[in-house]
């Protein structure tokens, strides 16, 4: 998925493992409205999204099949945008925040963005080369993010934000929606982008 219109800013959307489902094509069609040019890549070899009943075998699609290519097919992505774009950002939700935070020690990107990555416990040797900000829901059910929060803040170039809510609490059409967080959200990404990219 593709909205250009000539704009200076790019921001790569990385889905969650059920695809580029309404919520994500929600989330490009926002960013576009903002003022960047939006790609969003089908990371999950299939053309329909899975959908939410699907989770575990769109899981286990993602982990086994999808993970690790789609990291070098959105690094290379990064590299073809570099010399057209004044910045490129990397957004991502759930598994695709965990994408964006094994890709923010390439430089090639100018911020990195990650909502409810659960993940990304799993890869705390990671040092940040671009500002990074990450969001977590404060009720996982996985983890606590507070275990992991103040080793996250100690790094460089890291913001780590613990908001009310339950994992994909940004999702419209997720049972754990919350739109208060969702609000406070948004207007923290608003601040970080301003203030990393719009200086």
């Amino acid at each position: 998925m593709k909205l250009q219109n000539g704009n200076t800013h790019a921001v790569i959307i990385l889905h969650e493992i059920y695809g580029i489902n309404q919520h994500i094509q929600t989330t490009c069609d926002d960013y576009f409205k903002m003022g960047y040019d939006v790609f969003c890549p089908n990371l999950i070899n299939r053309k329909s999204a899975y959908t939410y009943n699907e989770q575990e075998k769109a899981y286990i699609n993602f982990s086994e099949e999808v993970f690790e290519d789609s990291f070098h097919q959105i690094k290379e992505l990064g590299l073809q945008l570099k010399n057209q774009y004044q910045t490129i950002t990397v957004i991502g939700y759930s598994v695709g925040a965990t994408l964006a935070w094994l890709l923010s020690e390439i430089e090639v990107f100018d911020c990195i963005i990650g909502y409810c990555g659960s993940r990304i416990r799993d890869h705390l040797n990671i040092n940040p080369e671009c500002p990074t900000l990450l969001i977590f829901a404060k009720e996982e059910v996985s983890f606590n993010p507070n275990t992991i929060s103040k080793e996250l803040n100690s790094k460089k170039n890291t913001t780590v934000i613990i908001i009310e809510g339950k994992h994909g609490f940004m999702d419209l059409h997720s049972p754990n929606y919350n739109n208060a967080s969702t609000e406070e959200a948004k207007e923290r990404t608003t601040v970080f982008l301003q203030e990393q990219l719009h200086k």
